[in-house]
C-alpha cells in the first residue's frame, strides 16, 4: 500500500509530444494523494491537454467576421468611368437595321463579340468574292470584245474571199457553164470533177457564213433600233404635251403625213423610215424644204405679240363712221390670230404680219 501511494505521489510523466509545460497538480494543504484524488488529478490533466491541441471552431450564432475594406487603392477624382465603358463599347454592324443596332446593344458582351467578329469575317468574304468576281468580270469583257474585233475581222475578209474564189473558178473551170459539162467531166475526168466539187463546197461555205452573219446583223440593227424608237418616243412625248389627248395627237399626225406627202415622201418611204428600214440625210431637199417651213414658222410666231385684253365695250356708232372702220381691221386680225394658232403654218403667220402692218399705216 504504501508503494502504490510513493507511485501516486510521484510527478506524472510529460506526454509525448505535448511540447507544453506541466503543472503539478497537487491539492493545497496536502502532502499525499490517494488512489482517486491521483487518478482524477491525472484525467484532468489529460482533458486540459486535449482541450488546448484541439482545434478552436467558430459558433454557428457568431457572425461571421468581414474582413475591413482595404482603403489603400487612391480613388483619382478626373476618373470617367462612363466614358471609359463607350470607348470599350462593341459598334454593332453596319449593315444591320436601326431595330436590330439596339437589339444588338442589349446583347451580353460576349454575344456582341461574337457577332462582331462573324459579321467582320462575313464582309470580308463579301468584299473578297465581289472583288474576284468584278475581275472575272472584267477579264470575260476583254476576251468578248477580242472575239468580237476577230469576228469583225473575218466578216470583212469574207467577201474578199468569195471574190477570189469566183475568180478562181473563171480561170480553172471556165469551160463548165451547164449541167452537161459538169455530167461530160465526171464520165471523162473524174480528177477534175473531185478538184471541182471542192471548189464548190468552198463556194457553199463561204455563202452560208455570209448569210449567217447578215441574219445576226439584222437581228442586232432591229434590236437597237427598237431601243432607239422608244427612247425618242418617250422623249418626244415629254416635250410634246399635246400628243397625250388622241384627238389632238389624230388630228396632228393627219397634218404631219399630208405635209410629208406635200413636200415629197411617197408613203412606202414614209413606212421605210418610220419602221428604221431607211434613212434620210439633212441634205435631203425634201428635208431642206421642211427646215425651211419650221424656220419661217418660228419667225412668224415670234413677231405676233402678245394677245391684249379686251377694250370695254364702246357706244354704237353710225354706219360709214372711222370708229367702225378700225373695228373691221381689229376683227379681220383676231382671225388670222385664231387662224395662225390652229393652223400653225407659216402662211397664215406671213397674213397675220401684213395685215398688222396695213392696220398701223391706216
Amino acid at each position: 500500500m504504501s508503494e502504490l501511494i510513493d507511485t501516486a505521489a510521484a510527478p506524472a510523466p510529460e506526454a509525448p509530444g505535448a511540447g507544453m509545460s506541466t503543472e503539478t497538480v497537487t491539492p493545497a494543504g496536502s502532502d499525499s494523494l490517494s488512489i482517486r484524488e491521483a487518478s482524477n488529478a491525472l484525467a484532468g490533466y489529460r482533458e486540459k491537454r486535449d482541450t488546448s491541441e484541439a482545434p478552436q471552431t467558430e459558433d454557428a450564432t457568431t457572425p461571421p467576421t468581414q474582413e475591413p475594406a482595404d482603403f489603400t487603392t487612391e480613388v483619382d477624382p478626373d476618373a470617367q468611368p462612363a466614358a471609359d465603358n463607350q470607348a470599350d463599347a462593341i459598334e454593332p454592324p453596319r449593315s444591320w437595321s436601326k431595330e436590330e443596332k439596339e437589339r444588338f446593344a442589349s446583347y451580353p458582351r460576349e454575344t456582341q463579340e461574337y457577332l462582331a467578329r462573324r459579321e467582320n469575317e462575313r464582309d470580308a468574304a463579301l468584299r473578297r468574292g465581289q472583288n474576284e468576281t468584278a475581275t472575272l468580270r472584267q477579264n470575260l469583257e476583254a476576251r468578248e470584245k477580242a472575239l468580237e474585233q476577230q469576228q469583225q475581222q473575218y466578216e470583212q475578209l469574207l467577201p474578199a474571199l468569195m471574190q477570189q474564189l469566183q475568180q478562181q473558178q473563171m480561170g480553172e473551170f471556165a469551160d463548165i457553164k451547164t449541167q452537161a459539162d459538169i455530167d461530160n467531166m465526171a464520165r471523162n475526168d473524174w480528177q477534175r470533177f473531185a478538184m471541182w466539187q471542192a471548189h464548190q463546197m468552198k463556194v457553199q461555205n463561204v455563202q452560208q457564213q455570209m448569210q449567217a452573219n447578215y441574219q445576226r446583223q439584222q437581228q442586232e440593227y432591229t434590236q437597237k433600233w427598237n431601243q432607239f424608237a422608244q427612247n425618242e418616243d418617250n422623249l418626244f412625248a415629254a416635250q410634246a404635251t399635246e400628243m397625250n389627248d388622241p384627238v389632238q395627237a389624230k388630228e396632228i399626225a393627219t397634218k404631219a403625213v399630208e405635209t410629208l406627202r406635200a413636200t415629197g415622201f411617197t408613203d412606202d418611204d414614209l413606212n421605210k423610215l418610220w419602221s428604221g428600214q431607211a434613212s434620210v440625210s439633212l441634205r435631203d431637199h425634201r428635208m431642206q424644204l421642211l427646215i425651211r417651213d419650221a424656220a419661217r414658222y418660228r419667225a412668224a410666231k415670234a413677231s405676233v405679240p402678245a394677245k391684249k385684253a379686251a377694250a370695254p365695250a364702246t357706244r354704237t356708232l353710225r354706219p360709214g363712221t372711222p370708229a367702225e372702220r378700225a373695228s373691221d381691221a381689229q376683227v379681220n386680225l383676231d382671225s388670222l390670230t385664231r387662224n395662225l394658232e390652229a393652223s400653225g403654218k407659216w402662211k397664215d403667220g406671213a397674213e397675220l404680219l401684213l395685215a398688222r402692218r396695213a392696220a398701223r399705216r391706216r
